[in-house]
C-alpha cells in the first residue's frame, strides 16, 4: 500500500521536478541576458566615443603640421638650430602615418554608427524577451504553487475516499502533457546558457579591442599635450625674430651756435635697424662694436623664450593606419559575431517560450479546477 501510494502521483512528481529544474534555469538565463545587454549598452556607449578619436587624431595633425612650420621658423638661432631641424624632421615622417591614420578613424566612426544601431536593435529585442523570462518566472511560480496545493490536497484525502482516484489521475495526465513541454523549453534554456558563453567571450574581445582604441586616444592625447607648449612658445620666438632692434652707430654732422654764438654739435642720432631673423642671418658687414650691441638685444628678446622651450617631445605610441584599419576589422567581426549570435539566441528560445506559456497558463486553470474540487471533497470528509 505504501509502494503504491508513493507511486500514484509519480507522474506529477516528475512534473514538479522539471519544472523546478527549468524555473532555475530560466533565472539563471535572466541574469545573463541582463549581463550581455549591460555590457552591449556599454560597448555602444563607448562606440560613440570613436568620433573623440578621430577628433583628436585630426587636431593632433593639425599640431604637427603647424609645429613643423614653426620649427622651420625658427633653425635660424643658433643655440637651437640644430634641435630644431632634428625635431622637424621626426614631426614630419610622423606626419604622414598619423595623417593616414586620422582618415582610418573617419572611417571606424562612420562603421561604428552601424554597429550602434545593430546594438540597439537587438537591445530593443531584449526588451522584449526579459518581459517574458519575467512573465515565464511568475508563470512557473504560479503553476508549482498550485501544483503543489493539489498534491497535498490529494494526498490528504482517505485513501477510500472515491474521487482521490479520479482527481489522481486527472493530475497525473494534466503533468505527463505538460512534462515534454517543460523539458523542450528547458532544453532550450540549456542550449541557451551553454552558448550565452560564446557571445559573452566575443564581447571580453569588444571590451580588449575598444580598451586598445581608447589606449591609442590616450597615446595621441599625451603627445598633443606635450605639442601645445612647444607651439605656444615657438609661435613667440616666430613674433620675436620679427621685432626690428635700433642701435646707434653715431650723429648727423651738424654744428648749432648756442646763446652767445658758441657753436656746438647738434645733430640727430643714426641708428642701424634689423629685425631679429636679420640679425640671426647676417645684416651685412657691421663692425664688431656695433654687432655686439645686436647680439646683446637678440639674447634679451630670445632668451627668456628660449628658457621656455621643451623640444623634447616624445611621439612614441602614436597609431598608424594599418593597426587602426586593424583594430577596426577585428573590432567590427567580433562585435557583428556576438551581436548576431546573442539576437539568433533570443530568437531560438523564443518559440519554446511561447508554447510554453500558453500550455502552462492552459494547465493552471486545470490544476485549479482540479485543487478546487479537491478541497470541497475534503471539506466534506472532515
Amino acid at each position: 500500500m505504501v509502494f503504491t501510494e508513493a507511486k500514484s502521483m509519480e507522474k506529477t512528481r516528475a512534473l514538479m521536478d522539471s519544472i523546478e529544474l527549468a524555473e532555475n534555469h530560466t533565472a539563471q538565463i535572466e541574469d545573463r541576458v541582463e549581463y550581455v545587454d549591460r555590457e552591449l549598452e556599454e560597448a555602444r556607449r563607448d562606440l560613440a566615443k570613436t568620433k573623440e578619436v578621430y577628433e583628436n587624431l585630426d587636431n593632433l595633425s593639425t599640431a604637427l603640421e603647424i609645429a613643423s612650420s614653426l620649427l622651420a621658423s625658427v633653425t635660424v638661432v643658433p643655440s637651437i638650430g640644430v634641435a630644431a631641424s632634428a625635431l622637424k624632421k621626426t614631426i614630419d615622417l610622423t606626419r604622414y602615418p598619423v595623417d593616414k591614420a586620422t582618415d582610418a578613424a573617419r572611417f571606424l566612426e562612420s562603421i561604428s554608427k552601424e554597429m550602434r544601431a545593430k546594438i540597439y536593435q537587438v537591445e530593443e529585442k531584449v526588451e522584449k524577451v526579459d518581459q517574458k523570462l519575467l512573465s515565464l518566472l511568475n508563470t512557473q511560480n504560479d503553476f508549482l504553487t498550485v501544483l503543489g496545493d493539489a498534491q497535498s490536497c490529494i494526498d490528504s484525502l482517505p485513501a477510500s475516499a472515491s474521487i482521490r482516484a479520479e482527481l489522481v489521475e486527472q493530475i497525473e495526465t494534466v503533468s505527463a502533457t505538460l512534462n515534454p513541454i517543460v523539458r523542450n523549453l528547458d532544453s532550450a534554456q540549456k542550449s541557451f546558457l551553454e552558448q550565452i558563453i560564446y557571445v559573452e567571450n566575443k564581447i571580453k574581445k569588444v571590451d580588449e579591442e575598444l580598451n586598445r582604441l581608447f589606449q591609442i586616444d590616450d597615446a595621441v592625447k599625451r603627445v598633443r599635450r606635450e605639442l601645445q607648449p612647444m607651439i605656444n612658445t615657438l609661435e613667440d620666438i616666430k613674433r620675436a625674430l620679427k621685432k626690428t632692434i635700433s642701435v646707434p652707430y653715431g650723429i648727423t654732422p651738424k654744428i648749432c651756435k648756442g646763446r652767445w654764438g658758441i657753436p656746438y654739435p647738434c645733430g640727430k642720432p643714426i641708428y642701424y635697424r634689423f629685425t631679429v631673423w636679420q640679425i640671426l642671418t647676417g645684416p651685412g658687414k657691421l663692425i664688431k662694436p656695433v654687432m655686439d650691441l645686436f647680439n646683446r638685444e637678440v639674447d634679451k628678446i630670445l632668451r627668456p623664450l628660449l628658457r621656455k622651450l621643451n623640444l623634447n617631445i616624445n611621439l612614441d605610441g602614436l597609431p598608424g593606419a594599418e593597426e587602426l584599419e586593424a583594430l577596426r576589422n577585428r573590432l567590427e567581426a567580433v562585435l557583428n559575431d556576438a551581436i548576431n549570435d546573442f539576437a539568433r539566441l533570443l530568437t531560438e528560445l523564443d518559440g519554446p517560450m511561447g508554447e510554453f506559456s500558453q500550455e502552462m497558463l492552459e494547465a493552471i486553470s486545470k490544476m485549479k479546477e482540479i485543487n478546487d474540487r479537491c478541497h470541497l471533497n475534503l471539506e466534506d470528509n472532515l
